[in-house]
């Protein structure tokens, strides 16, 4: 799996903030309110983040070489998507709250409500936390190139003729 860019997750969180603000923007258009963000989003956002990284904590130590006990290979996979999918969501999260503050912001210094501001922002921040955890638990979890230097029977140690190159697994052979 390819680590996650921050390309595409700036572009998940660009379409998500158009998309929240155009459907805000309506609503308000049809008279109705906005409302003060709750702060259970924040504490369920911040809560994951914090989850995504203890999943990811051990996944890390093994890789760094704590190898007391083997590592599940399905553990390590399900934790990179885990981290994969804590990236895109916080994302998608970073852009629709940041929608909404750009559509609430202006009402917010009509009716004098700083709490309004304050809420918006805890969510923002706990939405980036969730992307930021899940993109360095995605870095934790990348295990270094195994050594092929034993060269035993079927082993390639080289990119020659028919084997693979050196540190990856998944590459083509190389031609000759």
């Amino acid at each position: 799996m390819a680590p996650t860019r921050l390309g595409p997750l700036a572009l998940l969180a660009a379409v998500a903030f158009a998309l929240t603000t155009a459907v805000l923007q309506v609503r308000q258009a049809g008279g109705s309110a906005t409302a003060s963000p709750p702060l259970v989003p924040v504490v369920m956002i911040a809560g994951l983040a914090v989850a995504v990284l203890v999943v990811a904590w051990p996944v890390r130590r093994w890789a760094q070489g704590e190898r007391t006990e083997p590592l599940d290979p399905l553990r390590a996979a399900r934790t990179v998507a885990l981290a994969k999918a804590a990236a895109l969501a916080g994302a998608v999260l970073t852009g629709g709250w940041l929608g909404y503050v750009g559509v609430a912001l202006p009402l917010v210094a009509l009716t004098a409500q700083p709490g309004r501001t304050a809420a918006s922002a805890a969510v923002v921040l706990a939405s980036l936390g969730l992307t930021v955890a899940g993109l360095v638990a995605e870095r934790w979890c990348m295990l270094p190139p195994e050594d092929d230097d034993e060269g035993g029977p079927g082993r390639s140690t080289g990119g020659g003729a028919g084997g693979r190159r050196r540190g990856r697994p998944d590459a083509e052979p190389s031609p000759a």
